[in-house]
């Protein structure tokens, strides 16, 4: 009988899920080109945070040496972009703590030669909470990125967790639009 119910019990124990998990990546130095090539953003972390750490532009040069744009520092980003002429960052927040949306969580930031010039929470942007997915630590605060809505232009858009279709001046960082998408 001790058996059978030792027998029983690793089976069921074998076979039982664990619970959804999730793990954040940690922060890695990375580029990303500006559309045309002619300018690139450097984002190097922080040792041992994920949201700290320093952003550069260069411009890019004929021979080895590129030219120092501008730099900024005091955040990180896993997603960034660039203006087509290397002035403006747009950063998209890491992937939020939580389960709801929240004014200290950052959706996205824009930035005109380092300097911030508007920032969004998820709060911000995030109209139906209900519609939003999670994990067991973390939450969704986009659908999906758009990016700059045409070749050298000055419009980014992205679609909300709850299906908001947001378009931005990166210059300025103002909400130019913003409607319901379908589902």
């Amino acid at each position: 009988m001790k058996t059978a119910i030792a027998t029983w019990l690793l089976v069921t124990l074998s076979l039982a899920r664990p619970p959804a998990a999730d793990e954040e990546m940690a922060p890695y130095a990375h580029v990303v080109a500006a559309e045309g090539g002619r300018y690139y953003l450097k984002l190097v972390p922080k040792k041992g945070t994920r949201d700290d750490g320093s952003a550069t532009v260069y411009s890019v040069r004929a021979g080895t040496v590129d030219r120092l744009h501008y730099q900024t520092s005091g955040w990180f980003a896993f997603e960034a972009f660039l203006s087509y002429n290397g002035e403006h960052i747009v950063r998209l927040g890491n992937w939020p703590r939580g389960h709801k949306p929240s004014t200290k969580d950052l959706a996205i930031a824009f930035y005109t030669r380092g300097r911030l010039v508007k920032r969004y929470s998820t709060a911000d942007l995030i109209k139906n909470p209900a519609k939003i997915g999670h994990s067991v630590s973390h939450y969704q605060y986009k659908r999906k990125t758009l990016g700059f809505v045409r070749p050298y232009s000055t419009k980014f858009a992205l679609i909300s967790a709850d299906g908001i279709r947001y378009t931005f001046d990166v210059t300025t960082g103002q909400i130019v639009e913003a409607r319901p998408t379908k589902p």
